[in-house]
């Protein structure tokens, strides 16, 4: 389970820039180039490292290309995101130990054995 909580962070990202860019430009981005924002964000979150801030620091090029964010927006967007990925991640971690439970709860009820699968090449 450890991608299940990506779209938390993807969601969040979406959200703050929305924010951010109305707080600072005045206007929220265009319909089109949000959802051109989002599909790439989801496709550069996948690839986003691990670590706290993986998925802001990954979509960097995307806040300033797609969305225009000048060093000012992109600052605020660092910064708010470190301030409640913390939080964010303790959500995750107890969200992926429930999942887990929930599937080995799962398994143990149906008595479903442990498989091995083997590749030979």
């Amino acid at each position: 389970f450890a991608n299940i909580h990506l779209c938390g962070s993807v969601l969040t990202e979406v959200f703050f820039v929305m924010t951010v860019s109305k707080i600072l430009y005045g206007t929220i981005p265009p319909v089109g180039t949000m959802l051109l924002f989002c599909l790439l964000l989801g496709v550069f979150a996948i690839g986003a490292p691990g670590v706290p801030g993986g998925t802001v620091m990954a979509s960097l090029g995307l806040i300033t290309g797609v969305l225009g964010f000048d060093e000012t927006g992109t600052a605020l967007m660092l910064t708010i995101f470190a301030l409640q990925d913390s939080f964010g991640t303790a959500c995750n971690v107890t969200g992926d130990g429930a999942l887990t439970m929930l599937l080995t709860g799962y398994v143990e009820r149906h008595k479903i054995e442990k498989q091995e699968i083997r590749i030979d090449f």
